[in-house]
């Protein structure tokens, strides 16, 4: 099995923000809120972000809001490089 690779720029700031007309800033749930919820209602905002041509980031890479090491008590993590991965949002966040 090969190892999957994740690409992330280090600083949501340093995005190409300039070449979009719009974009939503930064964004998540608290990591307190249900997974299930969270997950159908950043779905829904992905779509509509993504509909209206307006760019979006996450408020953290790692961290509370974060795709990694959330702290989220209902996540079934997966291992990756020593970090939690929180695989559901991960695959959410490459559909849209």
């Amino acid at each position: 099995m090969t190892k999957p690779k994740l690409h992330l720029v280090c600083n949501a700031h340093l995005d190409p923000a300039w070449q979009w007309d719009w974009q939503s800033g930064e964004g998540g749930a608290y990591n307190r809120t249900p997974h299930d919820v969270f997950l159908a209602w950043f779905r829904d905002l992905l779509d509509i972000l993504r509909e209206s041509s307006i760019g979006f980031s996450l408020w953290n890479f790692r961290g509370a809001f974060g795709v990694l090491d959330s702290g989220r008590a209902d996540v079934a993590y997966e291992d990756f490089q020593g970090h939690k991965l929180d695989r559901k949002l991960l695959d959410l966040l490459k559909t849209r």
